[in-house]
C-alpha cells in the first residue's frame, strides 16, 4: 500500500487548489463530528452512502490505515480517493481483495466499454471491466468468459504503438493523396 499512499500524495501535491478542495470536502464528509480523525463506522457507512461498497470492509480499511494508526488521517483519505478515481480494482479471482500491485484485466471487456459503451456488452455490469490480482492470473483461480489479459503496462504500451502507427499511417495517406 505504500507505493500507492507515496503515488497518491504525489498527485495530490501536484494537484490544482480546485482538486485538493474536492479532496478536503470528501475527507469532511467522512469525518461528521470533525474530530480530525475517520473511525471505521464513519468509513464503512461513507463508502457504502457512494456505491463504494467493496471498499467498507475492515480488512479495506485495516489495509488504508498508515502503520500503527486505529483511525484514518487525511493522508489515508488521500490514498482513498486517489484508489477510487483512479479505478484500483478489487481481484475478480478466488482472493477477492484489494490489489494493491500488479493485475490482469480481460482486453476484450476493457475494449468495449472503452469503443463501444454506450452498446450492450458481453459482461455482467454496464462500464465494467474485469480484472484479478497477478498471484490468482499465474495460479488460474479464476473464472471468466473471454481468455486475453494484458497487465496495465503492456496495455498502455500497445495502446501507444496502436497510436503510434495510425499516425504513420495517416502520414503516409497525405502524402500519396
Amino acid at each position: 500500500m505504500e507505493d500507492l499512499r507515496q503515488t497518491a500524495l504525489g498527485y495530490y501535491t501536484a494537484a490544482t487548489n480546485e482538486i485538493r478542495q474536492v479532496v478536503e470536502e470528501f475527507y469532511k464528509e467522512m469525518d461528521p463530528n470533525d474530530n480530525g480523525y475517520v473511525r471505521f463506522e464513519e468509513f464503512s457507512a461513507y463508502m457504502k452512502t457512494v456505491r463504494c461498497e467493496s471498499m467498507s470492509s475492515e480488512e479495506f480499511y485495516d489495509e488504508l490505515k498508515q502503520c500503527g494508526s486505529h483511525e484514518l488521517f487525511f493522508d489515508d483519505i488521500i490514498t482513498l480517493f486517489y484508489i477510487i478515481q483512479s479505478g484500483r480494482p478489487f481481484c475478480g479471482g478466488k482472493c477477492k481483495k484489494f490489489v494493491k500491485g500488479m493485475y490482469f484485466t480481460c482486453v476484450k471487456c476493457f475494449d468495449d466499454f472503452d469503443h463501444d459503451h454506450d452498446h450492450d456488452h458481453d459482461h455482467d455490469h454496464e462500464g465494467s471491466t474485469f480484472s484479478v490480482c497477478a498471484q490468482c492470473f499465474a495460479d488460474g483461480t479464476f473464472e471468466h468468459r473471454h481468455e486475453e489479459f494484458l497487465d496495465p503496462i503492456v496495455s498502455l504500451h500497445l495502446k501507444r504503438m496502436e497510436a503510434l502507427t495510425k499516425q504513420v499511417i495517416n502520414s503516409v495517406n497525405k502524402l500519396l493523396y
